[in-house]
């Protein structure tokens, strides 16, 4: 029945042709098979499979729901992935586990052989290079001091409840305080609310229902260790050792805030991502992002060919030297770098005497 189709609807466009064709080099296949050579466990996605539907969603900027629901209905993007007509295309949270199980270090390196690749069949030269720096947003609600304090009490209880739940006498003592929490959130929204209307700020009962929610909080860290300390060696007991550490940090930032401390180094902006951080990029939609650095060194051809995710906020001229090495590792020195201005401080850059001693080339900056 597929062969009644026009050939044309399974013919790639130009730059899929070209993409595909790099891929096929088994080259693209080491990182994956010299560290997963089990052929035990569940069936999961192929490799050439996974690297391809991954290029489509960081090429089109798809989320995995997205690109899986693009590439069911697109007989070229079927094509271009090696499935078939009939094949089913991986479920979204089958991709999302492989991502973590590939982790980190094989992505990069599978970018690095492209990146080699490129330079072999000469399709970028890398003689002029752009570094540049955003921020990789965390999937969180907008943080304030309660609603963090509230998911950690949320979370803890959730985990004694599932251990009452297999007759765990340890945890029966354990008093579930989510529905005074939640009494408070509410409380506290309508003060948000009636304060937006009025335009009058209600600093100090805002700061009162934080208070409480914090002596919450600390309630409940109580409890769970109490529980913890019946529990010996019980699975459970390392998730509440995570969990109670994390509240604790919570907690003590957030008496830091109630004292009139404002700047606190590496705040914790959620209990589900804690390495998420604050981050100021002075854009005037959003003077505050919340999530990750990504600093990205990009050729003339718009090419990646190095990029580092940072925790936290590092300053960017302490990425420059980095980037520009690893371009230079896998491309060849380029003949100019730009970059904005706050790269080229003095005080952060000389790492090895001045950077233009270090580095031959013009050093154009653009702010």
């Amino acid at each position: 029945m597929f062969s009644m189709l026009p050939q044309e609807l399974f013919q790639l466009n130009e730059e899929l042709s070209k993409v595909d064709q790099l891929l096929d080099d088994e080259a693209f296949m080491e990182p994956f098979t010299k560290r997963f050579r089990t052929r035990t466990g569940r069936a999961t996605v192929p490799v050439e499979v996974y690297i391809r539907l991954m290029y489509l969603k960081h090429r089109y900027e798809l989320g995995y729901e997205t690109l899986v629901k693009e590439v069911a209905d697109s007989i070229k993007w079927r094509t271009f992935c090696r499935l078939q007509l009939d094949d089913p295309v991986p479920d979204s949270t089958t991709l999302i586990k492989s991502t973590k199980r590939y982790g980190e270090d094989t992505i990069k390196e599978l970018n690095e052989l492209l990146v080699r690749k490129a330079k072999e069949k000469k399709i970028i030269r890398g003689r002029k290079l752009r570094v540049d720096s955003t921020v990789v947003e965390a999937d969180i609600h907008y943080p304030t001091d309660s609603s963090i304090l509230a998911d950690g009490i949320r979370v803890i209880t959730r985990t004694v409840k599932k251990l009452k739940e297999t007759g765990s006498k340890e945890a029966q003592g354990f008093v579930d305080h989510t529905r005074k929490v939640k009494k408070r959130l509410y409380k506290l929204a309508q003060i948000l609310k009636s304060n937006r209307k009025k335009g009058e700020p209600k600093k100090e009962q805002i700061q009162k229902i934080t208070a409480e929610i914090k002596v919450v909080a600390e309630e409940v860290v109580s409890s769970a260790e109490d529980v913890r300390s019946k529990l010996g060696s019980h699975p459970v007991a390392e998730k509440l050792d995570q969990q109670t550490g994390l509240l604790k940090e919570i907690i003590d930032q957030t008496e830091k805030v109630l004292a009139g401390q404002r700047h606190i180094p590496r705040r914790i902006v959620s209990f589900f991502d804690p390495e998420a951080h604050p981050i100021k990029k002075g854009k005037m939609s959003k003077p505050v992002e919340f999530g990750r650095k990504l600093n990205v060194a990009v050729t003339e051809e718009q090419v990646v060919t190095d990029y580092n995710l940072q925790n936290g906020n590092p300053p960017d001229s302490d990425l420059l030297i980095p980037a520009v090495e690893a371009h230079t590792r896998l491309v060849g020195k380029p003949r100019a770098v730009t970059a904005d201005v706050i790269y080229g401080e003095p005080s952060q850059i000389n790492r090895d005497g001045d950077i233009k001693n270090w580095y031959t080339c013009p050093w154009p900056q653009e702010r």
